[in-house]
């Protein structure tokens, strides 16, 4: 249950590591407590010789720094699954009757409230997403078309909460830059990994004028570094196996990663039936995130996991989504699914939007001494 495979989508040219998990809903962690930061993280690091309270006090701090969000806020959608991106498939072409009303009154994008609203909204709708491009890793094309509840953990903050002391910092997966980015200023010595080829000359010129030497690497192989090479290692959403994980860190170096769990966006394979294609790889969930990295030497000083709520806003997002992430549903196409997008078009009329349920792992782990 706690071994780690590569996972190929389909040929895309994306490959993944994900963990190997066994049948069964997803283990719950407890979050650390946050009430009494300073006992709490001195009685974890008696619990972790080779971890200082001050780290594990920082994990706990950056953990719960943004932990009740208001109730209103709504962040623009950041996509959780594995893998990396791809140019989305050229359109398939004009299709499929004029049916299937959609749209909740209110919508963030009023413009196309009328298209939401009207039989013949419904090919505009698929027309337009058969049409939108995809660069990089960047989902900024869904901002109000498809939002997800903010994860009781910011990222940002928990990767800034471990730079001081870093020098230097691998970001593997990178994508296109855009997370890494975000982060600036960066640790002097910092470096990011892709192993999509498209994403290599996007995520250079992104982070390039930032100091960041952007590395194209085969998935398949071994992290070209060697060891004891950083201080900081962080992975959203690729699944980089911990033992190469560790292998690269230094004596004291952090881990952090942000993967998608087992049962994220589930709604999506009940709505679709798979559309024929097989089960996707299962993600991890955080049972077995935390036993990879203990067998590959690492002590975890945090693990936990969320379940946000995602809002589909019109057929055009669902459309977008699940041709920019293939592996959801492996075999989508809007002409084989055109009856099931249209009656989901007519219930988010009805019903204002589509619900989904994301499922995230945070672990955060450190490296011993030697």
């Amino acid at each position: 249950m706690h071994r780690t495979r590569c996972v190929h989508s389909g040929g895309r040219g994306a490959t993944r590591m994900v963990h190997a998990l066994g049948p069964g809903a997803a283990a719950r962690v407890a979050p650390a407590a946050a009430s009494e930061p300073e006992e709490g993280a001195v009685a974890a690091a008696q619990d972790h010789p080779g971890v200082g309270a001050a780290t594990v006090r920082a994990d706990q701090e950056a953990a719960h720094a943004s932990e009740h969000p208001p109730c209103s806020q709504r962040v623009a959608f950041a996509p959780g699954s594995e893998g990396r991106s791809r140019p989305l498939p050229k359109a398939a072409g004009p299709g499929g009757a004029n049916e299937g009303p959609a749209g909740p009154a209110g919508t963030a994008h009023p413009q196309k409230g009328g298209l939401r609203s009207t039989e013949a909204g419904f090919d505009a709708l698929v027309r337009e997403a058969e049409a939108a491009a995809f660069r990089g890793w960047d989902f900024s094309w869904l901002d109000g078309r498809l939002d997800e509840e903010p994860r009781p953990w910011d990222w940002a903050a928990v990767v800034r909460s471990a730079f001081p002391g870093v020098r230097a910092l691998l970001d593997v997966g990178t994508g296109g830059g855009e997370r890494l980015a975000g982060l600036a200023p960066l640790p002097p010595e910092t470096s990011a990994t892709e192993g999509y080829p498209p994403n290599v000359p996007v995520a250079r010129a992104r982070l390039e004028p930032l100091g960041v030497s952007v590395v194209a690497v085969d998935a398949e192989k071994a992290l070209p570094f060697p060891d004891d090479a950083f201080d900081l290692v962080t992975d959203r959403h690729l699944g980089c196996p911990p033992s190469q994980v560790c292998r690269i860190l230094r004596p004291g170096g952090q881990y952090i990663t942000e993967q998608v769990g087992t049962g994220h966006y589930r709604e999506l394979r009940g709505w679709f039936g798979g559309a024929g294609g097989p089960e996707p790889p299962r993600g991890p969930e955080p049972r077995g995130l935390r036993r990879a990295a203990e067998e590959a030497g690492l002590t975890v000083t945090l693990c936990r996991e969320c379940f946000p709520v995602a809002r589909v806003r019109d057929v055009g997002a669902l459309v977008y989504y699940l041709r920019a992430i293939p592996w959801v549903v492996p075999e989508f196409g809007v002409d084989r699914c055109r009856d099931t997008l249209r009656a989901l078009h007519r219930r988010i009329a009805a019903e204002g939007a589509l619900q989904l349920t994301g499922h995230y792992c945070l672990l955060r782990a450190v490296r011993g001494a030697a």
